[in-house]
């Protein structure tokens, strides 16, 4: 019911519930012993190498990040500042704190928790994604970092040797006070429930709202060029004749298809740039073939495997592999 609740704060009026009818049936069934419950973490370089944190435990980390746009609320932040209130981190790690909008920034501040964070040593950087895409945060290559983030593929980070690990808040913010890996039921500090706020702080003090739809049609936007508008697309026809330039694998993400990092970004609203990277770590002559093709006005297809441009679903789907394999034998 804390969903529920957190849809109606502020939108009351909007609100709905929706649920399943009575006497619904489900395809798929899962039960979840809660006692059997331990922290895990995901090793370098999947979401799918998931053991749990004792069996890496003590290795020695760099860095510690929680957060970005993808994940993470108000309590991750907040049991992390409870977890190192009153704690220096270790003085080899870089604890970074990536809050994911500026809502959930000044509910911390508001609350005391962003103060007990930056006491701690943390490293606090702007709402947004950052890290998570490699904009900021890279780590050294080879060295671990621990991070609360959806994705962990090779580069991601921003750094091609990187050595990225995925875990909870409560585990990156225990092993960036011993510098090591660490399960947090080993570290000794009882952090409690987190109490969740009535509502986030809002704030609209850096949105400006138009006169009048008129005066919006009417605005010009400034683009440098670094921006482009979309290209003009023609309808996908029902029949297509094109040669196939690329077969992929099974699994490609979406880091495989266009890679993270600070090289890309930059272009990220310039579609005809961001092309040029384009599967460059499948096949590095993709794109000199693709524009080939496109040169001779010819079409050209990719022909991909099972879950193309996976993302933060890897797990799931590798598990749903597992299960369909084991049946099969």
């Amino acid at each position: 019911m804390t969903g529920c609740r957190y849809c109606r704060v502020g939108r009351e009026a909007d609100w709905r519930p929706i649920a399943a009818e009575d006497g619904a049936q489900y395809d798929l069934h899962d039960e979840i012993d809660l006692s059997s419950l331990q922290p895990l973490i995901a090793k370098p370089s999947s979401p799918v190498d998931v053991v749990p944190v004792r069996e890496v435990a003590g290795a020695d980390i760099y860095q510690a990040y929680i957060g970005s746009s993808a994940n993470p609320g108000f309590r991750d932040f907040a049991i992390a500042a409870t977890i190192v209130r009153g704690h220096k981190v270790h003085d080899r790690v870089s604890f970074d704190i990536n809050p994911s909008s500026r809502h959930i920034l000044q509910t911390l501040a508001d609350n005391g928790y962003l103060t007990a964070l930056i006491a701690a040593g943390a490293r606090t950087h702007q709402p947004g994604c950052n890290g998570c895409i490699g904009m900021g945060q890279a780590p050294a290559a080879g060295r671990i970092s621990l991070r609360t983030v959806p994705r962990n593929f090779p580069g991601r980070s921003g750094t091609r040797e990187d050595s990225v690990y995925l875990c909870s808040p409560e585990t990156a913010a225990a092993s960036a006070l011993k510098g090591v890996i660490t399960d947090p039921r080993d570290l000794g500090i009882s952090c409690g429930r987190i109490k969740e706020p009535e509502s986030l702080s809002t704030s609209i003090v850096m949105f400006v709202s138009p006169e009048n739809t008129d005066e919006v049609r009417s605005t010009k936007l400034e683009k440098t060029a670094s921006i482009t508008s979309l290209p003009d697309l023609e309808p996908f026809r029902s029949d297509v004749d094109a040669a196939v330039l690329l077969q992929v694998k099974n699994g490609i993400s979406t880091d495989d298809i266009i890679p993270a990092g600070a090289r890309v970004l930059p272009y990220w609203s310039n579609i005809p740039k961001v092309s040029e990277f384009t599967f460059e770590e499948v096949d590095n002559k993709y794109v000199k073939r693709a524009t080939e093709s496109r040169d001779r006005k010819e079409r050209h297809a990719i022909v991909a495997g099972t879950n193309y441009g996976q993302g933060s679903r890897a797990i799931n789907w590798h598990k749903r592999q597992s299960s369909l394999m084991a049946a099969e034998s």
